[in-house]
């Protein structure tokens, strides 16, 4: 399952950088999918509690939403990383 979880942000990030244009576009388009993502994991979490147990096992809804908040800042960084480096790619070709 995690495979597949890596496997979705690595595509989903090559095609922001493809689809961007230049550098800027495409981390944008990719920071704003992550802020989405982000915002209806937590609307998820706050409607159902039985999802809290998806991001930690027994710990309070806050604590879930700062493990939400942690992933999502670390995919920002390193997949926006990668959408910047495939739109540079594709503005030099």
């Amino acid at each position: 399952m995690y495979i597949g979880y890596f496997i979705s942000l690595v595509i989903a990030s090559i095609i922001a950088g493809l689809m961007g244009g230049d550098i800027v576009k495409s981390v944008g388009g990719w920071i704003l999918t992550c802020i989405t993502c982000m915002l209806l994991f937590i609307i998820i979490m706050m409607i159902d509690d039985y999802n809290v147990s998806q991001f930690c096992g027994a710990c309070p809804m806050g604590t879930a939403i700062v493990d939400a908040l942690s992933s999502v800042a670390v995919n920002l960084l390193i997949f926006g990383a990668l959408a910047a480096l495939i739109a540079l790619i594709k503005g030099r070709s």
